[in-house]
């Protein structure tokens, strides 16, 4: 499989439309999510539009990890943007393993987790979040070289910076 990159950038797109409404670190987090979304989550949510999403919501916060719905976020995630599917061989009927762009921020490589910790608001973290996307590799991990760019973001991180002045 290969990246999609129109699909990164759109994912990059809905970051930016949709600033408040993001936070890597509630990744599978019962209390919060739907009101926020991780990028798998964002990814879900365009694909089926906020109805059917909600449904599924309230569902996984009533039965948590067992309603499927992480699952179906990194499912639909790793197709949308070109990642293979990672499956826990030790354990085939355990969710799908998400791959490190999905995972919180302390999964991601230092410099990201570092300066994600340190954002003092939304766009900030957004701005991590589209750095990340830039660094995104073909299976899913995020380039540890913080120079690296395999997908140009450069608009979208310029948009971001004009919006937070």
């Amino acid at each position: 499989m290969s990246l999609n990159q129109a699909a990164i950038v759109e994912l990059a797109e809905d970051l930016i439309a949709n600033v408040e409404k993001y936070d890597q670190d509630l990744f599978g987090c019962k209390s919060v999510c739907g009101t926020t979304c991780c990028l798998a989550g964002l990814v879900r949510l365009r694909k089926i539009g906020i109805r059917a999403f909600n449904k599924e919501v309230i569902e996984f916060k009533k039965n948590g990890f067992s309603s499927g719905f992480g699952a179906r976020c990194i499912s639909d995630g790793n197709e949308k943007l070109g990642l293979p599917e990672r499956v826990d061989i030790y354990d085939p009927e355990h969710e799908v393993i998400p791959p490190q762009i999905f995972e919180p921020s302390d999964f991601w490589p230092y410099d990201l987790y570092s300066e994600y910790s340190d954002a003092g608001n939304d766009s900030q973290r957004v701005t991590v979040a589209l750095k990340a996307l830039q660094r995104l590799l073909p299976d899913g991990d995020i380039d540890e070289d913080e120079n690296a760019v395999h997908t140009d973001l450069s608009v979208q991180l310029e948009k971001i910076d004009i919006r937070d002045r």
